[in-house]
């Protein structure tokens, strides 16, 4: 437990700097903030647009959120592209980043909303094998063709990567077993499951993947994707953080593979 963050809020205290108390044992765990001012993104050099997408007859209007760093702007060529089933945590995981100082200026971060009607539900059937087969290939040929050409303008990004959260890790998995050619790896938090249609290699794939201890079973499927990855070949970084189904870890998650992917960049060159 030295590792631990303590956060105690006292509900019932109005008006008082000292109703809430954060303990954190190390300075290597960062408490992930939802209400950081959006200006960093400017600051920053980047950029942040969020719009509505004709997402199609069977998926509607969705928002779409994309950020673009500061070397992202005029072309992507030389940038890492993450497409996320995620939307609403792009400005969360991006505000977070750049406030503690990590480099996100070759990142283009993509992320698809939610429905606004049966969010949950909906949300289930788009991103898991299994609960909707219409919705499951409606929504990732959503993100991998056509908010990727909207993305792109017919420009390769120097990598591409899928990433997702619980149910939206799951979709991570998969987007990157289904579509290989297309995405150079993937950032996988707190996967929900663990089914898969692909048990292909992955030579050449580099995968972050990781959870919170005290997820239970988010962590015993992220622990399995990680080992059944690694036998398809994959290059799969593990990120365990102690903590349990939240923010804290993954934007804890999110950081640490941005850090690694900032490196491999200055490792080779590219």
């Amino acid at each position: 437990m030295k590792d631990a963050m303590l956060d105690l809020q006292f509900m019932s205290v109005k008006n008082r700097p000292d109703a809430r108390l954060k303990l954190n044992g190390s300075p290597s765990f960062i408490f992930a903030e939802t209400n950081l001012d959006v200006s960093v993104i400017a600051r920053s050099g980047a950029e942040m647009i969020t719009s509505a997408y004709d997402a199609g007859e069977v998926l509607g209007s969705r928002k779409l959120s994309v950020f673009k760093g500061a070397q992202c702007l005029k072309t992507i060529a030389q940038c890492s592209v993450i497409y996320m089933p995620d939307g609403q945590y792009v400005k969360i995981f991006v505000t977070n980043a750049l406030e503690n100082k990590i480099d996100m200026a070759r990142f283009v971060v993509v992320g698809v909303y939610n429905a606004e009607k049966n969010s949950n539900d909906t949300r289930i059937e788009e991103l898991l094998l299994g609960r909707n087969e219409s919705r499951y290939k409606a929504f990732m040929q959503l993100i991998t063709s056509g908010v990727r050409q909207h993305v792109e303008h017919g420009e390769r990004p120097q990598r591409r990567y899928a990433a997702g959260l619980s149910n939206g890790g799951s979709w991570a998995y998969n987007a990157l077993g289904a579509n290989g050619e297309d995405f150079d790896g993937a950032i996988i938090m707190s996967a929900g499951e663990r089914k898969t249609q692909d048990e292909g290699a992955l030579s050449g794939r580099v995968v972050f993947i990781g959870s919170g201890y005290m997820e239970r079973n988010f962590y015993k499927n992220t622990s399995i994707i990680a080992k059944s990855l690694k036998s398809r070949r994959a290059t799969v970084n593990e990120i365990y953080v102690p903590s349990g189904h939240g923010l804290n870890t993954w934007v804890n998650i999110w950081n640490s593979a941005i850090k690694q992917l900032n490196s491999q960049v200055k490792l080779t060159g590219n």
